[in-house]
């Protein structure tokens, strides 16, 4: 990255951005707005089918 880009982290994990923090990447916090929820009774293969 050129000096004074930021990079968006789409993200709340804080673990990310512990590591984005140690590698002296600059960035701006960003969640995207996703509801990740499995419906219910779905079968774990189906979920991640729907996800991709």
């Amino acid at each position: 990255m050129h000096n004074g880009d930021v990079l968006i982290l789409a993200s709340g994990s804080p673990r990310r951005a512990e590591l984005l923090t140690q590698i002296g990447v600059a960035f701006q916090i960003v969640p995207a707005d996703i509801d990740e929820s499995p419906i219910s009774g779905e079968l774990a293969a189906d979920y991640v089918q729907r996800k991709i």
